[in-house]
């Protein structure tokens, strides 16, 4: 006579579908929940990995090996295990959730758990993909990625193994199965909208957030390439990283306690831009009560209404384009703008309109450093409009922080780089005249109150060895300066 085990959920199979469908199950609440193996491979290779993390995560999901057959298995579960009645708020409470059931072996044993019925119903994972979006299979791998290795990408492609970014490098995850074209589609397809899909099938691109419940966010890139499908799938924290957790200087947290103006956070793809204009907005939606607009493709940080009313909008979804979005954030009573990224010509002159009108307004572009900010946004136009656009610029900008992300010396981790420059009495003259190279005396001339150049940034942190020499100099303006740290 055995104790019988009583559980909220049942998942039969150890496979890396079985342990992931446990994992959502934990983490939605259920008490205890059980995997039930047929044989020992659930402690091997990636799903063994898999199974290893969500149990130390998670300590109420039990594994359970039964038996080495899939009817033996549903015989001793009879005698074993139990199902709670419907108490965990889960709907359906209590399903036996059949991870795999694709052999004629597990579809008799499936036939046979639906015919004693358990509290809630019995479904198969197919079945549940329509009740549960969060719960394919392309959702599960973005999930347990994430658990497993604590990376910011994730990168399918055609003809390879997934691989992930960590800290900045590329690595391929170790047991993954080469991706076909046939098999990636049919992944990235479960996630993606049919409108999402649709375009992708037609233009053979398109980009959309994707949100997991409880973990993050996810910016998804499909693309195709010479081999087939591809993917990159950009992790945002669904928790927004505050100004004092990412150790940004005074002078950058400041900018939430402005009224107006123009305010550009620039650098290259993966440098951290969006994360720090989060934590900017954050600190303004905990300290204020002003009407927001976030105008973005896509949407990526999600701010909850705190003091301030949120009007978050997606290119493509909720306006056909950053111009036509940010026109109409004029005549919403907004108080801060967010514009995703200054793409083209109307964007920057209808982003420095709005900052003359007594708004204040953050956008991003991909420039390295204060100098090739201001040229960029004036070269956008034509030479008969530079002028305008110079006088306009001076007025309104209130302050560029560019920001590089570059690997820790001990390899721990990656440290953010900012030059920052303010408005000072000084700027718009040097703007209005297109004296760009007099930007560096004032951020010299300005450091009492924050501002600071980026190579002065990069030499102190190669000097302190908080960054290698090496990485320093390869992103210093001017390099001279750096040649006596790569000697000694």
């Amino acid at each position: 006579s055995m104790t019988r085990k009583t559980f909220d959920a049942i998942v039969i199979g150890g496979g890396i579908i079985g342990v992931s469908s446990a994992y959502q199950l934990a983490r939605r609440g259920l008490q205890r929940v059980a995997i039930l193996e047929k044989g020992p491979h659930v402690a091997s290779g990636s799903t063994g990995q898999s199974s290893a993390v969500v149990r130390q995560r998670y300590a109420n999901i039990e594994l359970v090996q039964l038996a080495y057959s899939s009817l033996q298995m549903f015989h001793n579960w009879r005698d074993r295990l139990e199902l709670k009645e419907n108490r965990s708020g889960f709907s359906p409470v209590g399903v036996v959730w059949l991870a795999d059931c694709s052999s004629d072996d597990s579809r008799e044993c499936e036939r046979r758990f639906k015919q004693v019925g358990a509290a809630g119903g019995v479904y198969a994972v197919d079945d549940l993909r329509d009740r549960y979006p969060s719960l394919n299979y392309c959702a599960q791998a973005l999930d347990m990625t994430g658990i497993e290795h604590d990376c910011s990408d994730l990168h399918m492609a055609t003809g390879l193994q997934p691989r992930v970014r960590i800290k900045g490098q590329i690595r391929v995850i170790e047991d993954k199965d080469v991706l076909t074209d046939e098999g990636l589609r049919e992944l990235l397809k479960e996630i993606a909208s049919p409108r999402n899909w649709q375009e992708y099938i037609e233009t053979q691109d398109v980009d959309f957030a994707y949100g997991l419940e409880g973990v993050a966010r996810y910016r998804a890139n499909y693309f195709v390439q010479q081999n087939g499908a591809g993917a990159v799938f950009r992790i945002i924290p669904e928790e927004i990283i505050s100004i004092e957790k990412l150790k940004l200087k005074q002078s950058i947290e400041d900018l939430a306690e402005l009224e107006s103006g123009l305010v550009l956070v620039t650098g290259p793809t993966g440098s951290g831009k969006s994360t720090t204009l989060a934590a900017i907005i954050d600190k303004i939606n905990k300290t204020t009560s002003k009407h927001i607009v976030t105008i973005e493709d896509p949407v990526e940080f999600v701010h909850q209404n705190r003091g301030c009313i949120f009007s978050h909008r997606e290119v493509g979804l909720h306006t056909q384009g950053f111009g036509p979005a940010l026109r109409s954030a004029i005549r919403q009573d907004a108080d801060v703008i967010l514009v995703g990224e200054m793409r083209e010509r109307e964007t920057i002159a209808l982003a420095i309109t709005a900052a003359e009108m007594g708004m204040l307004v953050f956008a991003t572009l991909h420039t390295n450093n204060a100098a090739k900010t201001i040229d960029r946004i004036i070269d956008a136009f034509p030479a008969e409009e530079q002028n305008m656009v110079r006088m306009s610029l001076s007025e309104s900008l209130a302050g560029i922080i560019s920001q590089l992300l570059l690997p820790t010396a001990d390899g721990k981790g990656r440290i953010a780089c900012n030059e920052i420059l303010l408005k000072t009495p000084g700027l718009p003259n040097v703007i209005r005249e297109g004296n760009t190279q007099m930007l560096y005396s004032i951020m010299q001339a300005g450091k009492k109150d924050g501002m600071q150049a980026m190579d002065d940034v990069l030499f102190e942190h190669a000097k302190a060895g908080v960054i290698t020499a090496q990485d320093a100099y390869m992103k210093a303006t001017e390099k001279s300066r750096f040649e006596p740290l790569l000697e000694s």
